[in-house]
């Protein structure tokens, strides 16, 4: 048996004075998918949009990695994200992240 890391590839959202809880990796995760939520948190709001988003993004990950894996790395090229771009969509919302196939 072996296992394979993906990590989760997305800049940490919450280290701004004027981060929200709609930003993508708001926890700063770098070894995996981390989600938080209030204990008296309802399904409407619990875990924050932000980390929903983050899952789906981390989900898009790990099925980009395996096709490269299956395509090899020439025929699906990493998709990097810079820390500003990072930081406008974090502004911007999470509408504009689902804008963007990265």
């Amino acid at each position: 048996m072996s296992m394979v890391w993906v990590g989760v590839g997305d800049q940490p959202g919450g280290n701004y004075s004027a981060s929200q809880y709609t930003d993508v990796n708001v926890n700063g995760a770098w070894l995996g998918l981390i989600a938080q939520s209030f204990g008296d948190g309802t399904p409407d709001n619990a875990p924050h949009s932000g980390d929903l988003l983050t899952a789906e993004r981390f989900g898009r990950r790990i099925a980009r990695t395996t096709t490269r894996w299956m395509m090899g790395a020439e025929a699906f090229p990493p998709q990097p994200v810079s820390e500003k771009e990072s930081r406008r969509r974090n502004v911007a919302g999470p509408h504009e992240w689902r804008k963007f196939d990265d």
